[in-house]
């Protein structure tokens, strides 16, 4: 949406819909992932920047707007987060937008569950934080 006065406005004036609902809903400032609880922040323009608020549409389709349908996520969590399909089935979906089968596993850091695809190897940690704290 053409927008030149929204402050999310970069210099072509050009501001996704979603961002602008989500960003009347919840004010700027500092936001906590939905999914992680990672803090993230308005960034204008911001593309796959570290620590930049992405709006997330929580069905996967961008085109539904609803404001019910939209969270602040993480650059991280926006792009690999898990779906449950059935009772113990999981799903992670990709930036691109293809899903894989995922398995439920258990950081050793935080001791939180999570879902990685097995053909990510050995996925252990949950996240970047988890592995770079961990016990030597």
């Amino acid at each position: 949406v053409y927008s030149p006065t929204h402050p999310l406005a970069p210099d072509t004036g050009i501001v996704g819909e979603h961002r602008q609902i989500l960003y009347a809903a919840i004010g700027p400032g500092t936001h906590s992932c939905h999914w992680c609880g990672n803090e993230v922040i308005w960034m204008v323009g911001a593309g796959p920047v570290r620590g930049s608020l992405v709006v997330d549409h929580l069905d996967s389709d961008w085109r539904n707007n609803d404001l019910g349908n939209l969270v602040p996520s993480c650059q991280g969590c926006n792009a690999t987060r898990a779906r449950r399909v059935g009772d113990d089935e999981y799903f992670v979906t990709r930036g691109d937008g293809t899903r894989l089968r995922g398995e439920l596993r258990e950081c050793p850091t935080c001791r939180q569950n999570f879902v990685a695809s097995p053909g990510w190897g050995r996925q252990t940690y949950c996240s970047y934080r988890c592995f770079s704290h961990r016990r030597k």
